[in-house]
């Protein structure tokens, strides 16, 4: 049997797995309570489990709503570009951010990649 700090933060990383995988609120609420039941189905409590996503709730408002000089205002979800560490990389990046307009106007497309390229350059194999 688990002590009590353990199965706090198995539902905590759970929940948490779950607000970072999920975009839209309900989808996000329907895949809580699928959860919330599984974790009332093997004993963990009740208010245990509503304390945890209260939280995680609350944090993910916090979030998804960002106070900037008093507006309120959306995140912005943008495609990442990831590269290799090479002599290429620089160019890649110019050629991305220099035709991105026509790539952001094609079909709306704009709504899922976002409104400037980000970019992660990780290095090579050690």
């Amino acid at each position: 049997m688990h002590n009590v700090r353990l199965k706090n933060n198995i539902v905590n990383s759970q929940f948490d797995r779950i607000s970072r995988l999920t975009e839209d609120s309900n989808f996000f609420k329907t895949e809580c309570e699928v959860l919330k039941d599984r974790f009332i189905n093997r004993g963990y409590p009740v208010d245990m489990i509503d304390e945890v996503f209260n939280k995680v709730t609350s944090q993910r408002d916090n979030i998804d709503n960002i106070n900037v000089s008093g507006n309120e205002c959306k995140k912005d979800y943008s495609l990442t570009c990831m590269l290799n560490n090479s002599v290429d990389e620089k160019s890649i990046r110019q050629i991305v951010n220099k035709n991105w307009k026509f790539l952001t106007n094609f079909l709306d497309i704009h709504k899922v990649i976002g409104k400037v390229p980000v970019f992660v350059t990780r290095g090579g194999k050690n």
